[in-house]
C-alpha cells in the first residue's frame, strides 16, 4: 500500500510539474507577443511623431516664394503625367 500510495505521489508530483511547465512556457510566450506589441505601437507613434514634427520644421523653413516654386512644380508635374 506504501508502495502504491508512493507511486501515485510522485506520478501526482510529475504531472504538476509538467503543467507549471507548460504555464510557465506559455507565460514567456504570452509576455514575448506584448513585448513585441508594445514596441511596434511604440514606433508607430515615434513615426507619427517624426512625420509631424518635419513637417513643422519644413513650413518654417519654407519661405512664400519657395512655397509657390514647389506649388508651381507640382502642378507642371502633375500636367506632364496626365
Amino acid at each position: 500500500a506504501q508502495k502504491n500510495a508512493a507511486a501515485k505521489g510522485e506520478k501526482i508530483v510529475r504531472e504538476a510539474e509538467a503543467e507549471a511547465a507548460q504555464i510557465r512556457a506559455k507565460a514567456a510566450n504570452d509576455i514575448a507577443q506584448e513585448r513585441k506589441k508594445a514596441i511596434n505601437e511604440a514606433k508607430d507613434e515615434i513615426g507619427g511623431i517624426a512625420m509631424e514634427i518635419a513637417g513643422k520644421v519644413i513650413e518654417r523653413e519654407i519661405n512664400e516664394d519657395d512655397h509657390r516654386k514647389l506649388i508651381d512644380e507640382f502642378i507642371k508635374n502633375v500636367g506632364e503625367a496626365s
